[in-house]
């Protein structure tokens, strides 16, 4: 790697691993400055970047996703690139397959999905059109992906919500034939009582004739 190459390396190291809540500007400035030079740094920059999005921590992987979005949208050199290995970016980022969940801390999942979702869903709205590949991934997405409320169809709120549901719609159907069932025994017994009511009204109406006569 030559001088420039480990100059982005340095950078991306530093803009990835912040604690800060966003990228850095100065740095993310002098990137954006090397990598406008040449699609050489663009290609370096790219392949550092995937390097850091493997590594198994979700913060990384969400800085990750911010400054692919700043050189997506600033080099079509990074677009074309970025495009070639869209479906490993999604599947890190998104983690649609159980067999592959995203990686600690679980308290950013949910946000690294949705900046993703929305990033992408940013990048076809732009850039669409121009790239087949782009509006063809989009497509095959929507049939797992949410882009209206930024999350996977099967999104875990969204489970465990339905799961709730099911719940409450059994226990409630099974309120509901307990009722039928205890009416049913009620009703028979209703049945025997206005029977047994309507013989001993028979019964007291045909003893009064006598006294009336």
């Amino acid at each position: 790697m030559d001088v420039g190459g480990e100059e982005i390396k340095k950078l991306l190291g530093k803009l990835l691993t912040s604690n800060s809540s966003e990228l850095n500007p100065d740095l993310l400035k002098r990137l954006k400055s090397i990598c406008k030079k040449d699609d050489g740094n663009v290609k370096i920059a790219f392949e550092v970047l995937f390097s850091f999005l493997k590594k198994a921590n979700s913060v990384i992987r969400l800085y990750c996703v911010y400054l692919a979005d700043t050189l997506f949208s600033r080099s079509n050199f990074f677009r074309i690139l970025m495009l070639e290995k869209f479906g490993l970016f999604t599947s890190l980022t998104l983690a649609s397959d159980p067999s592959k969940p995203l990686p600690p801390p679980e308290s950013q999942h949910r946000k690294l999905r949705r900046e993703a979702i929305r990033i992408i869903k940013e990048w076809h709205s732009k850039f669409g059109p121009a790239y087949k590949r782009l509006e063809n991934s989009f497509s095959v997405l929507k049939k797992i992906v949410d882009f209206d409320n930024l999350c996977l169809n099967e999104d875990e709120d969204r489970r465990r919500n339905r799961e709730r549901e099911e719940k409450l719609e059994n226990i409630w159907r099974g309120r509901m034939e307990k009722i039928g069932s205890e009416f049913q025994e009620i009703e028979s017994d209703i049945k025997v009582w206005m029977t047994t009511t309507n013989n001993l009204l028979s019964l007291a109406s045909s003893n009064e004739k006598p006294y009336r006569e």
